[in-house]
């Protein structure tokens, strides 16, 4: 995996002297997503949240992206954070016993987790039609996830807590269809693999551009796959993306 990653940021450096020196336009974006988050821990256990219970609970989110074009080369890099958490007392069912026994007992849960991803990439011009803009990209994608969860009854105590760190090596492809002068059609698609067995992630939308103003909804699905070598075996994140970008 340490190979893999070294040969692609060496191929990222040797890109941007190729771009040197050609017209350069930047593109900052700010986007709000929010997917509802599915689990499966190795044991089999799905920890599932659903967008409701997502935006019911979060503390804090922080998502961008710039892109930089320079001739037929792209440059881009893009950052999600966000951190969830809950406490509550609940009433947990339990196995029925004795009849004087109660059917549940009071439990104390405290629940967080956060989410930190970082993707940087190169990409080259494969198609340039005025209704048309294709791209291939090679880049690095770092994910952390922490996750803690704690239950209390009396004296007993259940904990869980995970702290993932994955570094993989994506291929992919990211363009835009033009309808018009204003609406267009932006998609990126891409797969890797590293510290991860398997990860990819899509997203397609409808972007409406007002001069250098873009506004664009759409979907956008990451999802990967961890193997035996922790605690989550697989996770993945679906749902809805608004954002908005400025072009100079």
């Amino acid at each position: 995996m340490t190979r893999i990653a070294i040969s692609a940021g060496l191929a990222l450096l040797a890109a941007a002297p190729a771009a040197r020196g050609q017209a350069v336009e930047t593109t900052a974006t700010i986007y709000a997503w929010l997917p509802a988050v599915e689990e499966t821990l190795q044991d089999g256990v799905e920890m599932n949240a659903d967008r409701s219970t997502i935006l019911d609970n979060l503390d804090f989110a922080l998502m961008g992206e710039v892109v930089q074009r320079r001739g037929e080369w792209l440059f881009a890099f893009d950052g999600f954070y966000s951190d969830l958490g809950k406490s509550a007392d609940v009433g947990l069912p339990i196995s029925p016993g004795d009849p004087d026994n109660p059917d549940e007992i009071d439990a104390a849960l405290d629940f967080s987790t956060s989410t930190t991803i970082f993707s940087a990439m190169a990409g080259r011009r494969m198609v340039n039609r005025p209704e048309f803009e294709f791209f291939g990209t090679l880049g690095l994608r770092y994910t952390h996830f922490e996750t803690s969860f704690t239950a209390e009854a009396g004296d007993q105590a259940f904990r869980i807590n995970t702290n993932d760190d994955l570094l993989d090596v994506i291929a992919g492809v990211r363009g835009t269809y033009r309808i018009d002068e204003r609406w267009a059609l932006p998609f990126v698609a891409d797969i890797g693999t590293g510290s991860s067995d398997f990860t990819w992630q899509a997203f397609g939308g409808v972007s409406y551009s007002v001069g250098r103003h873009s506004f664009t909804g759409g979907w956008r699905h990451m999802a990967w796959q961890l193997g035996d070598g922790g605690y989550i075996e697989d996770i993945a994140y679906d749902g809805p993306v608004l954002a908005y970008s400025y072009r100079f």
